[in-house]
Formats: C-alpha cells, structure tokens, sequence
C-alpha cells in the first residue's frame, strides 16, 4: 500500500457511553403558529357543505391548501351569501402546524393551514367589514351590561 492511501484513510472512534448520543432518532417533532390578521387570496373555495377537499389559496405569495373551522363564515358560504370571484380574500386568524419527520433516510417537513376565524372579506365588487359573527360580537359589546336611572336624553 503506498503512503498517499494510508494518510486518506481515517477512523474515528466513538466510545460506548457516548454511543447513543451519536444514534439519529427517528420521531416527530410539531409546532403550532398563529397568525391573527393575516390575508389569503382565495384560488377554489369549497361551495359544497360535506365535501371533504381542502379551500385552495394564496399565502405569503405561496399556494396553499388550508381548511376553515369557522362556522359561521361557513354557512354564509354554503347559503351564497358569499360570492366569490377574481379578486377574493379573507383576512383571518391562520394557525400554521409544522411537522418535522426524522427518517433514516433524511427529514421531511409538512405544513397544515387551518383559518380559525374570518373577520373580514372582499372582492372586486364587494367589501364586507366584519362577518355576521362579528357583528353579532360587536352588537353584545356595545350593549349596557347595567340598567341605569336616566335616558341618555338627559344627558344630551
């Protein structure tokens, strides 16, 4: 063997108490991100109530696949309350689930989209500020939680 051969040849060596620590465990590892107040440009709604496929958008300026857990906004949608043309969005609360995947043979990560909430949305013709939802909230809010002794009349 020429000596160019034995200096490219290296070995390491690992000691047992320190074996496992060298090991890659395989597993799943999730996090969960919110993001409140967020846009997504809608690419194919879902019209149909029962059918299982995901809304298909614009996040970020990337497609995505999400599904919405917003009742509410959901019947306004299957009732075509809600049209939706070139143009729509949503402005929602957006939680975003990363999975990281440890294989033998490498990592692979996934992202699940799920809106919560819709607060607002609008197209080309139409803008609507808040969802019956919130309207609802909004109305509760601004009522008096206290009966008072006068009308406001007499304040005026």
């Amino acid at each position: 063997m020429p000596i160019d051969d034995v200096q490219n040849n290296v070995s390491a060596s690992i000691e047992k108490k320190d074996f496992y620590g060298h090991v890659i465990q395989e597993g799943t590892t999730t996090t969960t991100e919110t993001k409140e107040g967020t846009t997504i440009y809608i690419v194919a709604p879902v019209l149909v109530k029962g059918r299982k496929l995901p809304w298909r958008g614009i996040f970020s300026g990337s497609p995505i696949e999400f599904k919405i857990e917003d009742k509410d906004f959901l019947e306004q949608v299957y009732n075509h309350e809600i049209k939706f043309g070139n143009g729509t969005s949503i402005t929602c609360c957006l939680q975003i689930e990363t999975k990281l995947i440890i294989k033998d043979d490498g990592e692979d990560v996934k992202q699940y989209y799920t809106v919560k909430s819709v607060s607002q949305w609008a197209d080309d013709e139409h803008f609507q500020y808040e969802t019956k939802k919130y309207k609802r909230i909004k109305k509760e809010q601004n009522m008096p939680k206290q009966a008072t002794l006068f009308d406001d009349v007499f304040f005026e």
